[in-house]
């Protein structure tokens, strides 16, 4: 009951379209576009660089935005240390702070608040940055692989697919679509699953909030497979509808992590 609750929350309604998208691309990627353009030695090879970009990906991506742009991390060591040194078994630091408050006229209270309140503000702000530059970056190598793939299935109309074989140097270009595609899709799951830890604080409604990701990711999973045969939607048509629900699913992540991330956790 809690669970459904989500599929009428407006931030993960905004956020569904980008779930959707992680398991919708895949089916085309690999299942369409893979086994037409490669054979069948050299879609292995594929699969092994695409898997391989998404493991660059996911150390990217994660590495971007437990950073926090450089300052989210600073301040919460200097909150640990703080932490630490007001410990009972650190009874002398935590004396001497209070003597140092005491000498500044008894408003050290309202300067310790403030100045938390400036780190928290620092942090959430560097955090937004650094989700932004990672939706730069998503946005920008997948639609590099999208393009190339648009070549290839443009072209295809009119000469016919043609596996190609890992010796043929114009393998070269799909390989390259297929690199773009690992790293993007890797980068964007680390992103939805960071975002959700940040948007819900509780344990209870971060599970909640992961278990309606995969609802809807597999449902992008399953409606994708169900379209990869041409017989139902040609080629160009499955990276034509993939493209815009890529599109639409980032434009609202924009939209979504520029009015909400940083703020307080929000229950559906």
């Amino acid at each position: 009951k809690t669970l459904a609750l989500f599929f009428t929350s407006v931030p993960m309604l905004l956020l569904s379209v980008l779930f959707f998208y992680t398991g919708f691309n895949q089916p085309y990627q690999q299942a369409t576009f893979g086994n037409r353009f490669f054979n069948g030695r050299t879609i292995g090879l594929e699969l092994i660089v695409f898997h391989l970009m998404e493991v660059i990906g996911a150390i990217y991506c994660g590495r971007a935005l437990d950073n926090g742009g450089g300052g989210g991390g600073d301040d919460e060591r200097r909150a640990t240390e703080e932490k630490r040194r007001c410990r009972p078994d650190g009874i002398t630091d935590r004396r001497r702070i209070e003597d140092e408050q005491m000498d500044a006229g008894g408003g050290g209270a309202g300067h310790e608040k403030v100045s938390s309140e400036k780190a928290s503000l620092r942090t959430r702000n560097s955090h937004r940055q650094s989700s932004i530059r990672c939706l730069v970056v998503f946005l920008l190598v997948n639609t590099a692989g999208n393009v190339l793939a648009f070549v290839h299935e443009l072209n295809s109309v009119t000469d016919h697919a043609v596996p190609m074989d890992i010796t043929d140097p114009q393998s070269l270009w799909p390989t390259l679509a297929f690199a773009f595609w690992g790293f993007a899709d890797s980068q964007i799951q680390v992103y939805c699953y960071w975002l959700l830890g940040s948007l819900y604080d509780s344990a209870e409604e971060h599970s909640r909030a992961v278990g309606f990701f995969k609802c809807v990711q597999s449902l992008g999973v399953s409606i994708g497979y169900y379209l990869t045969p041409t017989s139902r939607l040609s080629a160009v048509a499955q990276l034509t509808l993939s493209s815009g629900i890529f599109v639409v699913g980032t434009a609202l992540a924009f939209w979504q992590q520029c009015t909400t991330l940083g703020g307080s956790s929000s229950a559906p």
